[in-house]
């Protein structure tokens, strides 16, 4: 009997210091009923040591003391949860909140253990539940934050599989629910032509752990398509280093790409035009020194015409002191003053390093700092030669009706003259002869001068028409001598004249030919002192072609005339100045008779006081008309103007 007594000392013993030592709390209760049989309280029988720590009550306090006096204020619910466990003898788990306590938190299970009484084992939560409110207010915040985004935000497990969608995925595709992983996700609403780069893209982020980010067009409630920009951040997980979660948004980008899509075809657009365009056109940097003034600028972007109207070629990067050493400095200062004030400006530039004139328009584009300017240019060399021609001839006009009624009034004077003497004398007396003479000399020359105005109004119009016929060439030449032999005689000329041996036969209108050769001979002894020599010569080419020259040593030609000569109302000096000064339309009119007959007529000149030189140049034909002809002998000795 001792031993079983010592070994039950024993056994309580262990238990009584394993229950001293417990971490949760514990305490034996006593259920105290009213007079109805229901239990309204009970009482501490028995408490452990961890009693004491979780609820900051002693327990020498609590033993023997009903519940309601031991914690002043404990809630009605809690005593009706261990009434439950009492009358019913079922357990019971659940977690409580005693505001008594200090609002702590406890998790508590009870069990009926005997007549009226039953045991607690707890623990205190308290920090537990304020992290699970923390968490569950997180949660909430992170959702409201979600939603407030104004853009799909979206967030998946390492495989894809949906976790959480904010409402603004649900308003605009009008699905509810998790849709699955992300082939679903495509599947479901993702464009058919964008689901295979959408998935490429995504898988290639999973095996690489990386952000990934990809363009899409997405399904909405409507079943219209709208493209979204979608870009996702991996979660790795710090214990594993493994990602498990993606963290994604899918921003409506819809606007951007029509507005992207728009521009692209409107700059398709502009650059063919800015390609295809025959005006030059270029963008260039101003180049400012250190004192601030402009004094180059670097091309950025030039268009097809560029290089066309410039010749400047490689020019993209390159300065245009680099392109063209000459350049002139008020282009840079004029651009300068564009880039700086951003006024825009149009004029005309002379490049003499190029030769050429521009029509430049030009103006600012971007901010003033990045000091570009757009040039938009045409040449205008041809316009401004073709203009200052139209001066030339201006003034040539001028000097032509000056010269006109010069000419005019040389014959009216003794004609006018030679009536008042008719007016008074016998016709048929020696001074009436004279007079009618004269008149008759006076009245040729306006003819002539006449013939000469409609000649050239005729060819100018091409309403000449050649009387072509085969004709030997010393028949033109002896026809051009009959009519210029008294004003070469006149001025006490030596005349010469040289033909091939062989006959020469032209395809011309004789007449037409005679003219043209008389003119130059007529020129020759007008603009040779007396006592003059003329030469005329003629030598067969081997391309089947005869020269005729008229030569003499007169008062020449200045070099800058020689190209002018041929051109209408042209003279060499002032024609006033000579009585016989013509209207300067003689060479214009020879020129195109030579040119109808498929010759050419150019003129050559040392210079003032060395003669000059006119040469006729033609085609040559058979007897028949058929084959040309080639020179067979030397040219024979000059012949005597009288022979």
């Amino acid at each position: 009997m001792r031993e079983q007594l010592d070994a039950l000392r024993e056994s309580e013993a262990r238990w009584r210091g394993l229950f001293e030592r417990m971490v949760e709390g514990f305490f034996v209760g006593q259920a105290l009923r009213d007079a109805a049989g229901r239990m309204t309280d009970f009482r501490f029988v028995e408490a452990n040591p961890a009693f004491e720590r979780l609820t900051g009550i002693p327990v020498t306090q609590a033993l023997g003391r009903s519940v309601r006096e031991a914690i002043p204020g404990v809630q009605d619910e809690l005593i009706a949860a261990y009434a439950r466990v009492v009358d019913t003898g079922e357990p019971a788990e659940f977690e409580v909140r005693i505001a008594a306590l200090n609002d702590r938190w406890y998790e508590a299970r009870a069990r009926a253990i005997g007549h009226d009484q039953f045991s607690v084992l707890f623990l205190e939560i308290t920090q537990r539940k304020a992290a699970e409110t923390a968490l569950v207010l997180s949660e909430k915040r992170f959702r409201l934050m979600a939603d407030a985004v104004p853009q799909i935000v979206w967030i998946t497990d390492a495989d894809g599989r949906t976790e959480f969608f904010n409402r603004h995925w649900y308003a605009y595709t009008g699905l509810t629910g998790y849709p699955g992983n992300a082939a679903d996700v495509a599947a479901t609403v993702v464009h058919p032509q964008d689901r295979e780069l959408t998935m490429a893209r995504f898988n290639q982020a999973r095996a690489t752990g990386t952000a990934f980010a990809v363009e899409h067009r997405i399904r909405g409630a409507s079943g219209q398509y709208r493209w979204f920009l979608v870009r996702a951040e991996p979660y790795v997980d710090p214990a594993s280093g493994q990602v498990t979660q993606w963290y994604g948004s899918s921003v409506d980008i819809h606007d951007r790409k029509l507005a992207e899509e728009s521009l692209r075809a409107s700059e398709a657009r502009y650059r063919t035009l800015f390609e295809s365009i025959d005006e030059g056109f270029c963008i260039l940097q101003v180049i400012f020194d250190e004192a601030g003034q402009p004094h180059d600028y670097r091309f950025l972007e030039t268009n097809p015409a560029f290089e066309r109207h410039t010749g400047m070629v490689g020019a993209l990067g390159r300065t245009a002191r680099e392109l063209v050493p000459g350049l002139e400095p008020s282009w840079a200062e004029t651009y300068g003053h564009v880039a700086r004030s951003g006024e825009a400006l149009r004029f005309e530039e002379h490049a003499p390093s190029m030769g050429r004139w521009f029509d430049v328009f030009a103006f600012r584009v971007g901010p003033a700092e990045e000091r570009k300017v757009a040039l938009l240019f045409s040449d205008i060399t041809q316009r401004k030669h073709a203009e200052q021609a139209l001066r030339e001839a201006d003034v040539r006009k001028d000097e032509f009706l000056a010269t006109l009624a010069h000419e005019l009034r040389n014959p009216l004077a003794p004609i006018s003259n030679g009536l008042a003497i008719l007016r008074h004398a016998d016709t048929a007396s020696p001074a009436g002869l004279r007079a009618r003479a004269l008149m008759e000399r006076q009245l040729a020359q306006l003819v002539r001068l006449v013939d000469d105005l409609l000649d050239v109004s005729r060819v100018s119009q091409g309403k000449v028409e050649l009387r072509k016929a085969l004709v030997p060439l010393h028949a033109v030449v002896d026809l051009a001598l009959e009519t210029s032999r008294p004003l070469i005689e006149a001025g006490r000329h030596a005349l010469t004249v040289t033909l091939p041996p062989e006959p020469v036969t032209l395809h011309a209108d004789a007449t037409r030919l005679a003219q043209v050769l008389g003119n130059l001979l007529n020129n020759a002894a007008k603009y040779t002192p007396d006592g003059g020599r003329i030469v005329l010569s003629a030598r067969c080419r081997p391309d089947a072609r005869v020269a005729i020259a008229v030569s003499d040593n007169g008062i020449g030609i200045p070099a800058p005339m020689l190209g002018q000569v041929f051109g209408l109302f042209t003279q060499v000096g002032s024609a006033l100045e000579r009585a016989q000064g013509g209207l300067g339309i003689g060479l214009s009119l020879a020129r195109r008779l030579v040119e109808l007959h498929g010759g050419h007529i150019s003129a050559d000149s040392a210079g003032p006081g060395c003669g000059s030189t006119f040469t006729v140049e033609l085609p040559v034909a058979d007897a028949a008309g058929a084959a040309p002809l080639t020179p067979a002998a030397p040219a024979p000795a000059p012949r005597p103007a009288g022979a």
